[in-house]
């Protein structure tokens, strides 16, 4: 009976997954969402942290090209402060001194022999995504694989120089089959995916046409309909987090998934200049949206959590694994005079 049940689930995995790859490649003009476009010309991130304790010296079955952005031996992102990084939530190892260490990220291409459907295709469901407006855009670029990318994180002291001689580490897939594909999922901490904002006829415009104001308002009106389409769909939980509003998307006795959706985005009208991208000069982070995905599990409990402050739910409830998922904007200063 066990093998039965197992193979029926992985027949409709299966289907499921064939039918998302199917969204991408057949489907014709997917309606935007009411206020915002995906910014497709920064496709669709993956930020893993591979395991330094990894000792496989095996011949890899795959050497993954970075993107080119900067030198093959140098990080594309050096500005982000190990303390800092860690405090925004993001599941990363603790460090021995962490005021002296930051979180470096080069990109990468995306592997060959990584399957990309089961590691994209629950993320519309799991951050309510699949809710909104829209979220089919957005289901469907990262349905293709064409617009993945990989950012591989490093924690490293600060001063850190990356050199010919001392080089970022290479992305290897250094197995061919499942546990490779367990181990690649097993190191994702984020996913990051970038809007631009998109007319509505009969709006006026909240900012000046090509002003870093301007350039926030997709994150702006995607967060609005996500907070409309999480109240309507999900049972909103009571917390003390200050910064974030706690939805309880998927209950099950023994199991728990709590999306957590920033109470406003982080806007950075006033220093975007030190926020550059490595896409280009001109390039800037303009607003950053992160939503928290946060599964739990209990031996104990026979009801579903209904605050997380309360001593039963910090009693009873263990948590299992943290996921982020990134919508920022990106500000092109090309056109400032």
């Amino acid at each position: 009976m066990f093998n039965m049940i197992k193979n029926r689930l992985s027949l409709l995995l299966a289907v499921s997954l064939l039918l998302f790859s199917a969204m991408a490649v057949h489907a014709g003009p997917v309606p935007p969402g009411e206020g915002w476009r995906v910014d497709s010309d920064y496709g669709f991130s993956i930020g893993i942290l591979p395991s330094a304790a990894d000792t496989d010296v095996a011949k890899p079955v795959e050497i993954v090209e970075p993107l080119g952005f900067v030198a093959t031996y140098a990080a594309d992102i050096t500005n982000i402060p190990y303390n800092g990084f860690k405090g925004m939530g993001f599941s990363i190892p603790d460090v021995a001194d962490p005021t002296e260490m930051n979180y470096f990220i080069k990109l990468y291409r995306f592997p060959e022999k990584i399957r990309h459907l089961p590691i994209v295709a629950p993320l519309p469901a799991d951050f309510g995504i699949n809710k909104i407006t829209g979220g089919s855009e957005i289901s469907t670029f990262m349905a293709d694989r064409r617009n993945l990318l990989v950012k591989m994180g490093l924690i490293d002291a600060s001063n850190r120089q990356f050199t010919e001689q001392m080089p970022f580490p290479s992305l290897l897939v250094k197995n061919a089959g499942q546990a490779e594909q367990k181990s690649f999922l097993a190191s994702v901490v984020f996913y990051s995916i970038y809007l631009k904002p998109r007319s509505m006829p009969g709006v006026t415009a909240e900012a000046r046409p090509g002003s870093v104001e301007q350039s926030m308002l997709g994150v702006t009106a995607f967060h609005q309909a996500l907070l409309q389409a999480c109240e309507k769909n999900f049972q909103t939980l009571t917390s003390d987090d200050e910064a974030y509003h706690c939805f309880l998307r998927h209950y099950a006795p023994g199991r728990a998934q709590v999306l957590k959706v920033m109470k406003s985005p982080l806007q950075f009208k006033d220093n975007w200049k030190t926020l550059p991208m490595p896409h280009g000069p001109t390039k800037f982070l303009s607003s950053l949206l992160l939503l928290i995905s946060d599964e739990y599990t209990s031996k104990t409990a026979k009801s579903a959590p209904e605050e997380l402050t309360t001593p039963f739910f910090k009693a009873n409830w263990q948590p299992a694994r943290r996921t982020i998922f990134e919508v920022g904007s990106i500000f092109d200063s090309a056109g400032l005079k």
